[in-house]
């Protein structure tokens, strides 16, 4: 049962058929294994025994730090994830993160996250005086939600704002900012995404015009950090292409919106303007990338971040007085 529920294998599979039939064929009494329905009324039992196994951990450590992000689960409902850090006696030994658990948010402020997170460090009987920092993103409900609801309840706790999600924000200012690359960048994901036929014509056009190993078309998520970024390099290797390309794909498939404006975004002055913003993007967008994938490492130094965020606002002031041409 537990090697199941660690892999994340419904226990419906034991009653599969061709499940039986490979037991009963390699495995000696393999008839003794029990059925979904004997399993179920004891998973309380071993959940409540690994509950048991995570409070001895956070107990013995001599501090704590909770980390909470808010997300939609694959319903689309608002879940408030709770995730626990134990600190560590050696500074060369790794961090190790637990999640608390999952709580369902019907509506998302300040008072129903804090609810969540108060009710889960209890249920796990954490001391209040144990827990020395909150680690969220700076959305205006979660920084309110630690500075009013939760620093007057744990004394020795402070707000450290997750420096991944400051970041993001700093590349987002560029997506918000170069709107005509973004709705290029939104066009040509739409015009690849649900066509397999087009995503294929996509890579046979690049080799035909002699790209060794094409990538198929990028589909960026706003949520996913970098994605934006890395399909605007992409489009920057490949964008002398795309006007034969695009009008490859009005001959051969049925003129949709999405292919027919980026024909006019690639026609007359429009197309070099676009060009050069795609690769001033493209060249400048490596250290926000590099940035970025640093903030995520499970290897945390506070210094180098702390000089790295210093030196993204220098480069950031510097690039107000750059013009595209420079």
């Amino acid at each position: 049962m537990k090697w199941f529920a660690a892999a994340n294998i419904p226990f419906s599979k034991l009653d599969d058929p061709a499940t039986r039939a490979f037991f009963e064929k390699y495995v000696r009494n393999a008839g003794a294994i029990p059925k979904r329905q004997n399993l179920i009324p004891k998973l309380p039992q071993i959940c409540e025994d690994l509950a048991k196994q995570l409070r001895e951990v956070l107990n013995c450590a001599r501090a704590v730090s909770i980390i909470a992000d808010e997300t939609q689960d694959a319903t689309s409902r608002s879940v408030l994830n709770v995730i626990a850090v134990p600190s560590v006696e050696k500074s060369t030994d790794k961090l190790k993160p637990y999640l608390l658990g999952t709580v369902v948010l019907h509506t998302v402020n300040n008072a129903t996250v804090g609810q969540g997170i108060i009710q889960l460090i209890t249920q796990m009987s954490i001391s209040f005086n144990k827990v020395i920092a909150f680690i969220t993103d700076n959305a205006r409900y979660m920084t309110k939600c630690v500075r009013e609801v939760l620093l007057p309840l744990f004394p020795r706790a402070v707000h450290v704002m997750c420096a991944a999600h400051v970041v993001s924000l700093v590349g987002n200012v560029w997506r918000k900012n170069c709107k005509d690359v973004d709705r290029f960048v939104a066009l040509m994901k739409s015009a690849f995404r649900l066509s397999s036929r087009k995503k294929a014509m996509y890579v046979d056009h690049l080799r035909a015009k002699g790209v060794a190993d094409p990538k198929a078309p990028p589909a960026p998520v706003t949520s996913r950090w970098n994605s934006w970024f890395y399909a605007i390099q992409q489009h920057a290797a490949y964008i002398e292409h795309y006007p034969s390309l695009v009008d490859e794909l009005l001959n051969e498939c049925s003129a949709t919106h999405d292919i027919e404006t980026l024909n006019k975004m690639m026609s007359g002055p429009k197309f070099h303007t676009l060009k050069t913003e795609v690769h001033f993007i493209a060249c400048l967008s490596q250290r926000l990338i590099e940035a970025q994938l640093k903030t995520e490492s499970q290897l945390p130094d506070v210094h180098e971040y702390y000089n790295m965020l210093l030196g993204l606002k220098e480069w950031a002031k510097a690039l107000k007085t750059m013009s595209v041409t420079d």
